[in-house]
């Protein structure tokens, strides 16, 4: 690739690297280890309300302004913005590669086509679900995730740019105190941050859970399980916790795909995970008043009592 600034760039893109020189001399990037290898951003777009600014999935040159990317974006019908990036080369423009999602689980679900060089960074949309931010935590740790401003905060800022910090004890915190507490959401939480597990088997029976809810439960479940500040008192309960996100996986399946949920129970779950799951279906069966999903979930009733050994 050459610029206009008189600069060549050799982009490896197994490697999701590139090396710069002019007038045949090699660059070696400001800060850098000592290699004339220069990482390539790849940035990653999320929310449906992004319109491309660059072409998808290719390595593009944009403008490097005192060491400084300039990677323009457009969030619908709004003016162009850009975001800014650090670059250690002196270059006048250098490589970048995009792509865009409508959702964090359509990125997540694309696999290993998008994990590794040169995907670095994640830009998500202005007030995009807290259930996209934890997800990305969980199964992209590695990306370096930007949230956008909205356009009146963003007028003030060259990058309308803020990190987003997502630990396992961020909770929602929104509403009055009762909208709390009928939250399962919220309730989850609170069981799982004092380790009240016994107690999260019981929130499909008193609450109707939402595909989200569970997702969002899960993300919890992952996050603590995952143990990245290495708990001791975390390390001692892994195993019930584990067995906990198997009875939510199982939930999600049964409220999304029932004849998947069918397949699993032909395949056979452990007599302790039919004891916990008889009483969510039986719930299921009775907050519903269509005929056939009740002679489902008697169905269902029927093969876990088998299956619990009762």
């Amino acid at each position: 690739m050459k610029t206009p600034g008189g600069f060549s760039i050799r982009v490896f893109r197994d490697r999701g690297v590139c090396n710069v020189s002019r007038d045949g001399r090699l660059e070696f990037p400001q800060g850098g280890s000592g290699s004339s290898d220069q990482p390539v951003p790849g940035i990653i777009f999320i929310g449906k309300s992004f319109e491309p600014s660059l072409p998808v999935q290719e390595f593009v040159l944009v403008p490097n302004r005192s060491r400084r990317l300039v990677i323009p974006y457009r969030l619908g019908e709004s003016r162009g913005r850009h975001l800014l990036l650090p670059c250690g080369s002196a270059a006048d423009q250098f490589p970048v590669m995009v792509a865009y999602f409508d959702s964090s689980r359509q990125l997540v679900d694309a696999g290993f086509a998008y994990k590794g060089p040169p995907w670095r960074y994640v830009v998500l949309e202005p007030r995009v679900a807290r259930i996209d931010l934890m997800s990305l935590k969980v199964h992209r740790p590695e990306l370096k995730t930007f949230l956008l401003k909205e356009e009146v905060e963003a007028q003030s800022q060259a990058a309308a740019v803020a990190e987003e910090k997502v630990r396992a004890t961020d909770i929602v915190k929104q509403g009055s105190a009762g909208d709390q507490v009928s939250n399962p959401v919220f309730q989850a939480r609170l069981h799982l941050r004092n380790l009240a597990l016994e107690r999260m088997t019981e929130l499909p029976v008193r609450f109707s859970l939402k595909p989200d809810e569970v997702e969002f439960i899960r993300t919890f479940l992952s996050l603590m399980i995952q143990n990245e500040r290495g708990s001791a008192e975390l390390e001692k309960v892994k195993e019930q916790l584990q067995r906990l996100d198997e009875f939510y996986r199982l939930l999600s399946v049964a409220l999304q795909d029932p004849d998947e949920f069918d397949r699993s129970l032909g395949q056979g779950v452990g007599p302790g995970l039919a004891r916990i799951l008889l009483p969510v279906v039986r719930n299921m069966r009775s907050q519903t008043q269509d005929r056939e999903q009740q002679i489902r979930f008697w169905e269902w009733e029927y093969r876990l009592n088998d299956l619990s050994g009762d």
